[in-house]
């Protein structure tokens, strides 16, 4: 099929789906990104310079520059926000790929990660559902806190879903590709170093990339999972303001 949508909430998400992007784009689909938000919550690197960065990792994915939207800065939605400025996001999204058809989109995971990862994953759903009803729909995973004791999380593992597991296996040399690709996010160095071991755990170790299509839609007025979020934890939001925010939003 010709056409794939990529829906990210920051510039490196990318990384995230990087083995799925390679080889859409070798496999010869039109790959389009749409960022979401822009800048930095941690103050690492300017707005610009994560562009840059993220637009440099793209190319070496094979993804063509005129394909990438900054939805995220033309709309002014900095990286924390995106829970608050949902409802522009989505007619933002709507409108620029009013006349394109994808038979794929691609969501950050629905996991209790970010609150910028959940408010993309329920703005991609619902851009599928209102705007791109034939499109199968996956989702891949970032972090989250799914069955880990209190102050711990997991990396690149799927939390709760509905619908069949992919798995990508890797060569070592690939991972040890995609792991230098992750290193050259010079800007976020400091504030990815954390993720670090969990991603060398899982391309490595494990040998593989893993992700879902999703054959039913989360149920978004519940929490992702049992226990915790790691956003709950780690930036004192509840789900319920979470949820409460998008609602305010129209979703």
């Amino acid at each position: 099929m010709p056409a794939a949508l990529i829906l990210l909430a920051h510039h490196d998400d990318e990384f995230f789906l990087a083995p799925v992007i390679r080889d859409e784009c070798a496999a010869g689909a039109a790959v389009s990104v749409a960022y979401l938000t822009h800048g930095s919550r941690f103050g690492a690197g300017s707005g610009e310079e994560r562009i840059r960065e993220s637009h440099a990792a793209l190319a070496r994915l094979g993804v063509a520059e005129p394909r990438i939207a900054e939805l995220g800065a033309e709309l002014g939605i900095h990286d924390g926000d995106l829970m608050h400025k949902a409802g522009a996001a989505l007619a933002a999204l709507t409108a620029r790929y009013a006349a394109e058809r994808f038979p794929r989109i691609y969501l950050m995971a629905w996991e209790g990660g970010h609150t910028d990862h959940d408010a993309a994953h329920a703005i991609g759903a619902a851009y599928g559902t209102r705007a791109q009803p034939a499109a199968r729909r996956f989702e891949f995973p970032l972090y989250n806190c799914h069955r880990m004791a209190a102050g711990l999380f997991q990396v690149m593992r799927l939390g709760p879903g509905a619908g069949p597991m992919l798995e990508r296996r890797l060569a070592p040399e690939e991972a040890d590709e995609y792991l230098a690709l992750f290193d050259s996010y010079g800007s976020q160095r400091e504030v990815l170093a954390v993720l670090r071991p969990g991603i060398e755990q899982a391309l490595t170790r494990r040998g593989s990339y893993r992700y879902r299509e999703l054959t039913a839609l989360h149920d978004l007025a519940r929490p992702p999972h049992a226990g915790p979020l790691f956003y709950e934890q780690r930036f004192g939001t509840s789900f319920a303001e979470f949820r409460a925010a998008l609602s305010s939003e129209g979703l």
